[in-house]
């Protein structure tokens, strides 16, 4: 396996929202139907969103569709985004459904307990954190770089 290509999930994440963890497998099969969507047809491929959803107990249960399910909750959905239905779907996207279905779950330690656990994240999230914190930082170095000090050897000088 190599490092992931930021720039290019970024890209895929420009036109596709993928929702939850693939951590079962029917939700790793609707990633893998979504690619063969995505080589048939990349402009006509996931018009219509897909999904699972999970409902008391009876595991996962297929669901296409905006909105919600009359019983149980959406988990895991692979959808455009609104502003993209025009848009043709290619290989940045195919790369995105391979990392977000690769990506496995890391382990962590808490703070305060020192307990190891796993963290199963989802990756479009912290890819979306990370960009938000990178923006912040960004701001607050053109802040620093525009203040003006003055020297502590000029006012003793002086």
């Amino acid at each position: 396996m190599r490092p992931m290509d930021l720039v290019r999930v970024r890209r895929g994440m420009e036109h596709l929202n993928v929702m939850g963890i693939p951590k079962t497998p029917e939700r790793e099969a609707l990633i893998e139907e979504a690619i063969a969507a995505i080589h048939e047809d990349g402009a006509t491929a996931l018009v219509k969103p897909i999904g699972i959803k999970n409902y008391g107990g009876f595991g996962d249960q297929r669901f296409d569709g905006r909105g919600r399910p009359r019983h149980g909750h959406v988990v895991f959905r692979i959808e455009r985004r609104r502003e993209s239905e025009d848009v043709e779907l290619g290989t940045d996207h195919i790369y995105l459904l391979e990392c977000v279905r690769d990506a496995k779950p890391v382990k962590v330690r808490r703070k305060r307990s020192g307990k190891e656990i796993v963290a199963s994240a989802n990756l479009l999230r912290g890819i979306e954190e990370l960009d938000r914190q990178l923006e912040e930082y960004q701001r607050l170095q053109a802040w620093a770089l525009r203040l003006e000090v003055g020297s502590h050897l000029e006012a003793v000088v002086s």
